[in-house]
């Protein structure tokens, strides 16, 4: 009975038209997926996960990243997008670096966070009364 039922479900949804596939790559999100990822190779001792979230890693500071104006960019679906990173972005990503860091122990990653958190204080950060705009801080 599940298996007509499912025939029945199925056929009636081929009639409809796919919903848009949303396959964008956002920085936030992976940053806060290479945490999970590096955290989990340091509790389960799991070498695959220590691989993912430095792959990850890599495709964000080749992707998403420019390095000549130190700015980290939002999404990528296909290519970069011209929308440049929020704070939430940079934080993200910079505890995941941080992660990724305790780890591996691969010095690059700390040099990276260091960089970027650099990036998110100069546009973020409000010196007048401390704390951290989401956008661009005014001025």
């Amino acid at each position: 009975m599940l298996t007509r039922s499912r025939e029945k479900l199925f056929a009636i949804r081929a009639q409809r038209p796919r919903p848009h596939l949303d396959d964008k790559i956002i920085a936030a999100w992976n940053g806060l997926m290479i945490s999970a990822f590096a955290r989990s190779a340091q509790v389960l001792d799991n070498s695959r996960y220590l691989e993912v979230a430095t792959r990850a890693a890599n495709f964000l500071r080749s992707d998403l990243y420019d390095s000549s104006g130190k700015t980290l960019y939002r999404n990528y679906a296909g290519s970069r997008s011209a929308v440049e990173g929020f704070a939430d972005d940079y934080a993200f990503v910079v505890q995941g670096l941080l992660d990724l860091y305790e780890a591996s122990f691969n010095v690059e990653w700390l040099k990276f966070a260091t960089e970027l958190q650099a990036t998110q204080d100069r546009l973020f950060f409000d010196e007048k009364t401390g704390g951290y705009f989401s956008n661009k801080r005014p001025g």
